[in-house]
Protein backbone atom coordinates (compact mmCIF):
# COMPACT_ATOMS: atom_id res chain seq x y z
CA UNK A 1 0.00 0.00 0.00
CA UNK A 2 1.43 3.42 -0.78
CA UNK A 3 2.69 5.20 1.99
CA UNK A 4 0.93 8.60 3.17
CA UNK A 5 2.60 12.10 2.82
CA UNK A 6 5.73 12.76 4.43
CA UNK A 7 5.07 14.82 7.54
CA UNK A 8 7.27 18.05 6.00
CA UNK A 9 4.81 18.74 3.76
CA UNK A 10 1.98 20.04 6.63
CA UNK A 11 5.09 22.44 7.84
CA UNK A 12 5.41 23.74 3.94
CA UNK A 13 2.10 24.44 3.79
CA UNK A 14 1.91 26.19 7.25
CA UNK A 15 5.42 28.26 5.56
CA UNK A 16 3.46 28.87 2.22
CA UNK A 17 0.42 30.21 4.45
CA UNK A 18 2.48 32.69 6.37
CA UNK A 19 4.16 33.63 3.11
CA UNK A 20 0.80 34.92 1.41
CA UNK A 21 0.20 31.82 -0.82
CA UNK A 22 3.14 32.58 -3.13
CA UNK A 23 5.19 29.47 -3.89
CA UNK A 24 8.38 28.30 -3.49
CA UNK A 25 11.51 28.00 -6.41
CA UNK A 26 12.16 24.66 -4.90
CA UNK A 27 11.97 21.77 -7.00
CA UNK A 28 9.35 19.48 -6.74
CA UNK A 29 6.77 22.17 -5.28
CA UNK A 30 4.87 24.29 -7.78
CA UNK A 31 5.74 27.83 -9.61
CA UNK A 32 5.05 31.18 -7.69
CA UNK A 33 1.11 30.79 -9.09
CA UNK A 34 0.29 27.74 -7.10
CA UNK A 35 -1.85 28.90 -3.84
CA UNK A 36 -2.33 27.34 -0.74
CA UNK A 37 -5.66 25.68 -1.54
CA UNK A 38 -4.22 24.14 -5.26
CA UNK A 39 -1.65 23.08 -2.37
CA UNK A 40 -4.09 21.54 0.05
CA UNK A 41 -6.06 19.94 -3.41
CA UNK A 42 -2.99 18.04 -4.22
CA UNK A 43 -2.49 16.36 -0.93
CA UNK A 44 -5.69 15.51 0.13
CA UNK A 45 -6.20 14.30 -3.86
CA UNK A 46 -2.78 12.20 -2.91
CA UNK A 47 -4.52 10.92 0.11
CA UNK A 48 -7.40 9.91 -1.20
CA UNK A 49 -5.15 7.46 -3.84
CA UNK A 50 -3.66 6.24 -0.83
CA UNK A 51 -6.90 5.39 1.18
CA UNK A 52 -8.42 4.05 -2.34
CA UNK A 53 -5.16 2.28 -2.19
CA UNK A 54 -5.26 0.78 1.08
CA UNK A 55 -8.93 -0.25 0.63
CA UNK A 56 -8.23 -1.60 -2.76
CA UNK A 57 -5.90 -3.90 -0.56
CA UNK A 58 -8.28 -4.61 1.86
CA UNK A 59 -10.73 -5.66 -0.53
CA UNK A 60 -8.19 -8.33 -1.87
CA UNK A 61 -7.38 -9.97 1.24
CA UNK A 62 -11.09 -9.99 2.70
CA UNK A 63 -11.43 -11.90 -0.88
CA UNK A 64 -8.23 -14.03 -0.20
CA UNK A 65 -9.89 -14.97 3.49
CA UNK A 66 -12.96 -15.59 2.48
CA UNK A 67 -11.69 -18.04 -0.24
CA UNK A 68 -9.51 -19.97 2.68
CA UNK A 69 -13.07 -19.64 4.53
CA UNK A 70 -14.48 -21.72 2.04
CA UNK A 71 -11.64 -23.88 1.87
CA UNK A 72 -11.32 -24.60 5.18
CA UNK A 73 -15.25 -25.19 5.60
CA UNK A 74 -15.19 -27.66 2.54
CA UNK A 75 -12.18 -29.63 4.51
CA UNK A 76 -14.17 -29.37 7.66
CA UNK A 77 -17.11 -30.69 5.99
CA UNK A 78 -14.63 -33.41 4.18
CA UNK A 79 -13.09 -34.24 7.70
CA UNK A 80 -16.75 -35.10 9.41
CA UNK A 81 -17.91 -37.24 6.72
CA UNK A 82 -15.29 -39.21 6.99
CA UNK A 83 -15.11 -39.81 10.42
CA UNK A 84 -19.03 -40.22 10.33
CA UNK A 85 -17.21 -43.21 8.26
CA UNK A 86 -15.57 -43.91 10.34
CA UNK A 87 -17.15 -43.85 13.29
CA UNK A 88 -19.79 -46.27 11.04
CA UNK A 89 -17.33 -48.66 10.10
CA UNK A 90 -16.04 -49.00 13.79
CA UNK A 91 -19.62 -49.39 14.84
CA UNK A 92 -20.28 -52.19 12.25
CA UNK A 93 -16.89 -53.80 13.62
CA UNK A 94 -17.95 -54.00 16.91
CA UNK A 95 -21.19 -55.31 16.12
CA UNK A 96 -20.07 -57.97 14.08
CA UNK A 97 -17.49 -58.95 16.68
CA UNK A 98 -20.70 -58.77 19.26
CA UNK A 99 -22.57 -61.31 16.43
CA UNK A 100 -19.63 -63.68 16.27
CA UNK A 101 -18.51 -63.89 19.84
CA UNK A 102 -22.74 -64.25 20.41
CA UNK A 103 -22.94 -66.88 17.66
CA UNK A 104 -19.59 -68.75 19.00
CA UNK A 105 -21.46 -69.01 22.63
CA UNK A 106 -24.62 -70.16 20.89
CA UNK A 107 -22.56 -72.74 19.03
CA UNK A 108 -20.85 -73.87 22.27
CA UNK A 109 -24.17 -73.58 24.02
CA UNK A 110 -25.82 -76.16 20.66
CA UNK A 111 -22.65 -78.69 20.97
CA UNK A 112 -23.25 -78.60 24.96
CA UNK A 113 -27.06 -79.07 24.82
CA UNK A 114 -26.28 -81.62 22.67
CA UNK A 115 -23.90 -83.77 24.63
CA UNK A 116 -26.39 -83.67 27.36
CA UNK A 117 -28.92 -84.66 25.60
CA UNK A 118 -27.11 -87.82 24.25
CA UNK A 119 -25.55 -88.55 27.50
CA UNK A 120 -29.10 -88.23 28.96
CA UNK A 121 -30.41 -90.87 26.91
CA UNK A 122 -27.36 -93.45 27.38
CA UNK A 123 -28.10 -92.93 31.17
CA UNK A 124 -31.83 -93.62 30.40
CA UNK A 125 -31.12 -96.63 28.09
CA UNK A 126 -28.80 -98.12 30.88
CA UNK A 127 -31.38 -97.91 33.16
CA UNK A 128 -33.42 -99.59 31.44
CA UNK A 129 -31.37 -102.04 30.61
CA UNK A 130 -30.50 -102.33 34.66
CA UNK A 131 -34.47 -102.41 35.21
CA UNK A 132 -34.96 -104.98 33.31
CA UNK A 133 -32.36 -107.19 34.59
CA UNK A 134 -33.11 -106.95 38.22
CA UNK A 135 -36.53 -107.82 36.86
CA UNK A 136 -35.73 -110.59 35.36
CA UNK A 137 -33.22 -111.89 38.26
CA UNK A 138 -36.56 -111.06 40.51
CA UNK A 139 -38.12 -113.51 38.64
CA UNK A 140 -35.86 -116.34 38.17
CA UNK A 141 -35.61 -115.87 42.28
CA UNK A 142 -39.30 -116.26 42.82
CA UNK A 143 -39.66 -119.24 40.28
CA UNK A 144 -36.50 -121.09 41.65
CA UNK A 145 -37.87 -121.60 45.45
CA UNK A 146 -38.92 -118.56 46.52
CA UNK A 147 -35.12 -117.91 48.52
CA UNK A 148 -35.28 -114.45 48.30
CA UNK A 149 -31.68 -112.84 48.79
CA UNK A 150 -31.18 -108.99 47.87
CA UNK A 151 -29.04 -108.05 44.75
CA UNK A 152 -26.40 -106.93 47.43
CA UNK A 153 -26.40 -110.04 49.11
CA UNK A 154 -25.81 -112.13 45.69
CA UNK A 155 -23.39 -110.02 44.56
CA UNK A 156 -21.31 -110.61 48.13
CA UNK A 157 -21.41 -114.39 47.82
Amino acid sequence: PPTPAPPCADLDLHYLALRGGSGLSHAGWPGPTASVSELERRRLEEALEAAQGEARGAQLREEQLQAECERLQGELKQLQESRAQDLASNQSERDMAWVKRVGDDQVNLALAYTELTEELGRLRELSALQGRILRTLLQEQARSGGQRHSPLSQRHS
